[in-house]
């Protein structure tokens, strides 16, 4: 079903409902067929232009989950989750723990978390719980892995050497 799908959705790309346009139809490993297009709203449901068809338009679902990513020491990191749903909470996680904003840490309820300042501490785990108010259901996200490169650091002088005019020299490091 879900390549049948796929092909009606591309032979009729931009197919009209009612006056909204459909621009996109994706058949989600749980079998949810999800649409996205032109309209606001999905059975009188607010839905931003995004439905899950086959189930309840304002439940929560995780759509994007964050990813895997590195920064530089001193940089800020961000983790980012892409849910839909109405009325929907965040609270970010790293590790198992429960982030709050304050010090370099903002966005600890929202859907973007930053790391301002990233050192060796803040490698970990990160997971976003996204939590529908009205059912009090909570879907929590994948883990991303936050690495905080280590900068170089040199470990020893070079070794002194003499060159003749015309000959390659080479400098090796170690790391």
């Amino acid at each position: 079903m879900t390549s049948r799908l796929r092909q009606i959705a591309a032979i009729h790309f931009g197919f009209r409902v009612n006056t909204s346009e459909v621009r996109a139809l994706d058949v989600a490993p749980d079998g949810f067929i999800w649409a996205a297009g032109t309209f606001t709203t999905f059975n009188g449901a607010s839905t931003g232009g995004v439905v899950k068809l086959n189930g309840d338009p304002v439940s929560p679902a995780i759509i994007h989950p964050p990813v895997t990513s590195a920064v530089l020491p001193g940089e800020t990191a961000i983790v980012v989750v892409g849910a839909h749903g109405t009325g929907l909470t965040y609270q970010c996680f790293k590790n198992t723990v429960a982030l709050v904003n304050g010090g370099d840490i903002s966005g600890a309820n929202t859907s973007i978390l930053a790391i301002a300042n990233a050192d060796a501490t803040d490698e970990a785990d990160y997971t976003v719980a996204v939590t529908h108010t009205a059912t009090a259901t909570t879907l929590t996200s994948a883990a991303a892995r936050l690495h905080v490169l280590a900068a170089p650091r040199i470990i020893g002088p070079p070794s002194p050497a003499d060159v003749l005019a015309g000959v390659n020299l080479t400098l090796a490091s170690e790391t």
